[in-house]
């Protein structure tokens, strides 16, 4: 069963009309949409959105795309929130925005903790591509098929994955997640240069 969506954390959002970020979002804005206008990120004909995108500012904190809006074909400023803080521990979230931050923020979280050079994180679904890479285990790395999105679970393993790779780039199977795919990098082009490898693979 597919339950993409449905955010898992707690969330201690503040909602803020207009919300300046301080920094320009083109960037992860153009690749977001480029990535929803392959399949890679969008909704499901049940109506439940699927794949985001994120890129690192200070420390841990991040611009993620918000929830639910996978349908949208042109995202805008006001579509994307910032997560401050978050405990994985305690399964929290603290961000800010006008839209609350997507369900796997959590991961993205992780995955930036688990390495300081890594700024941008993009989660992708495509049932072509995940089944692939899923064949090949000694190729790919992987969080295990017990282990569902959006769960502290996720996260630990999601950082454990990051720190075994030992690099700033790279991709991840989410294996109890079906169809998910993460990828990592230094940049936002570093990212997506990383899934555009395995489509092509």
């Amino acid at each position: 069963m597919i339950d993409e969506g449905y955010i898992k954390y707690r969330a201690e959002h503040t909602q803020i009309e207009n919300y300046d970020f301080g920094i320009e979002t083109t960037n992860i804005l153009k690749v977001r949409d480029y990535l929803h206008k392959l399949g890679l990120i969008g909704v499901y004909p049940n109506g439940i959105g699927f794949g985001n995108a994120s890129f690192r500012l200070l420390d841990n904190e991040f611009i993620i795309t918000g929830s639910a809006t996978g349908e949208i074909e042109n995202l805008q400023k006001n579509h994307l929130c910032l997560v401050e803080k978050f405990d994985i521990a305690q399964n929290l979230v603290f961000s800010r925005g006008e839209i609350q931050a997507s369900s796997e923020s959590m991961t993205h979280g992780a995955i930036y903790s688990a390495n300081p050079r890594i700024t941008c994180v993009l989660h992708i679904h495509s049932r072509k591509i995940f089944d692939r890479l899923a064949s090949e285990p000694q190729n790919f790395d992987y969080t295990e098929k017990d282990i569902p999105y959006g769960t502290p679970e996720m996260a630990f393993a999601m950082m454990d994955c990051v720190k075994k790779i030992g690099k700033s780039n790279g991709i991840i199977v989410m294996l109890g997640h079906d169809e998910g795919i993460i990828s990592f990098g230094e940049t936002i082009s570093a990212a997506l240069a990383e899934i555009e490898r395995v489509i092509t693979y």
